[in-house]
This record gives C-alpha cells, sequence and structure tokens, in this order.
C-alpha cells in the first residue's frame, strides 16, 4: 500500500479496520493495523474516525485509558460526531466507572437532535443495565 498508494488515507483506514475486525484481537495484529492507521493519520492528521479508530483498537488491546484520551482527541476534530462519545462512554463503562457512564449516556440522549436512539446507545445502555 505505501508503494501503490502512499497518498491514500482511506485505504489505510478501511485496510486497518478490516484486519482489525477480523483478527479475533490478535495483539501482532492489532500493532500492525495501528501502523497503519499511523500513516492515515500522517496524510490527515485531523480525521475525527481515524483517531476513533485507533481509539478502538486501543479498546480491544485492553488500553481503556489510552483510548480514552483519544476519544477526547477525536471529539475535539469533528464535534458532530457521535463515535467518540459513544467511545468514550464505553472506555468508562470497562474503567467501571457506571454511574459516570450513565450521566453521560442520559445527557447524550437530551442533546441529540431527533432524540432517538441509535443502535450504539441502546448497546451501552444494556451494558450499564446488565452490570
Amino acid at each position: 500500500m505505501k508503494f501503490n498508494e502512499p497518498r491514500n488515507a482511506d485505504l489505510f483506514y478501511n485496510m486497518s479496520k478490516l484486519f482489525a475486525r477480523y483478527c479475533g484481537r490478535r495483539d501482532v495484529i492489532i500493532e500492525r493495523t495501528l501502523k497503519m492507521l499511523d500513516e492515515a493519520i500522517l496524510l490527515q492528521p485531523e480525521n475525527a474516525d481515524y483517531h476513533s479508530e485507533i481509539a478502538h483498537q486501543r479498546c480491544m488491546l485492553g488500553e481503556y485509558t489510552a483510548a480514552y484520551q483519544i476519544y477526547q482527541k477525536a471529539s475535539s476534530f469533528d464535534e458532530t460526531n457521535q463515535t467518540p462519545l459513544y467511545g468514550m462512554i464505553y472506555c468508562k463503562i470497562k474503567q467501571d466507572q457506571l454511574e459516570d457512564a450513565g450521566q453521560q449516556l442520559e445527557f447524550l440522549m437530551e442533546i441529540s437532535e431527533d432524540q432517538t436512539k441509535t443502535p450504539d446507545h441502546a448497546y451501552l445502555e444494556a451494558i450499564i443495565c446488565w452490570r
């Protein structure tokens, strides 16, 4: 990819996402996919989706504190993108900060424009109720 498509940030992002989801959380593979994302970030440093994907893969490695910080950074690039917000709530849940996660999830529902639950919202709500 570096040789044939060195300027295609979306290719690095999409291939990284594909292999990260398919690898069964194998550390060696995720470390490689994170390097692909680093290439995408070099080409488009303020892309919130790329940063959110890095955070998601950090979650796959169990690095929830680092992932939370990356999700925060991603949310600063695109305030309308809810993926980083849901990711931050997921990190809070995994760190057993359930009350804080519940409050953030409730706040996110209040500020949403159409007041309908997304699949991510329902999933996080179910995890909080289960715990």
